[in-house]
């Protein structure tokens, strides 16, 4: 049976969509779910949501919840990672430090010093959560939802260079579903061609 283990499933709406999609798949429908949050209310939450979406996608998915990362991760053929480190308040720092020295920036979650200030909070928990993967699921493909995408990317091919991990981000599917729409063309008639890093497209 195929384990996936969601790393930050408090996040509940991002879970739910991500679930959608797994459960969707023929081949997943009966996969083993792994969830794992450090808020244990949210966790909770995270379960209830995985369990709805099961049922409702007539699923029959093996889900846990665990409040240990390491026994999320125990066997995991996959990792979806999607937490963020110091949650909302963290991310208004990002914005607000920067401001005090007259740097603007529109997202502050990539590049730049709000990237920089991400990058530096969130790179401890990647090497940690991978030195972990490469003991008890080395195999494991980690799937990468968090940012800065690039550097956290990198730093874990750079720390652990055996461990597969690929960054992904939803933002070029819906840049092409908004532009059709700009256009007024049916986004089936739409075709678009994309180059770069991710997140850096």
């Amino acid at each position: 049976m195929i384990r996936i283990a969601m790393i930050g499933a408090g996040s509940v709406v991002f879970e739910r969509n991500l679930l959608a999609d797994i459960l969707g798949l023929e081949a997943l429908r009966d996969c083993a779910i792994a969830l794992h949050d450090i808020d244990p209310e949210r966790l909770d939450t995270a379960a209830l949501m995985a369990s709805r979406v099961a049922a409702q996608l007539g699923a029959a998915p093996s889900i846990t919840a665990h409040a240990d990362r390491r026994a999320a991760l125990e066997g995991a053929d996959f990792v979806i990672n999607m937490v963020q480190i110091g949650m909302h308040a963290a991310t208004l720092l990002d914005f607000d430090i920067p401001r005090r020295y007259g740097l603007k920036q529109t997202i502050a979650d990539t590049v730049g010093i709000g990237g920089i200030f991400r990058g530096l909070r969130t790179i401890p928990f990647m090497q940690a959560m991978v030195r972990e993967m490469r003991a008890v699921c080395p195999d494991a493909l980690l799937l990468n939802y968090t940012n800065p995408m690039s550097s956290l990317t990198w730093s874990v091919y750079d720390a652990f260079p055996a461990q597969r991990v690929v960054g992904l981000c939803h933002n070029v599917q819906y840049t092409a579903l908004a532009l059709a729409e700009y256009l007024g063309v049916a986004p089936e008639r739409l075709s678009y061609d994309c180059a770069g890093i991710n997140h850096m497209t």
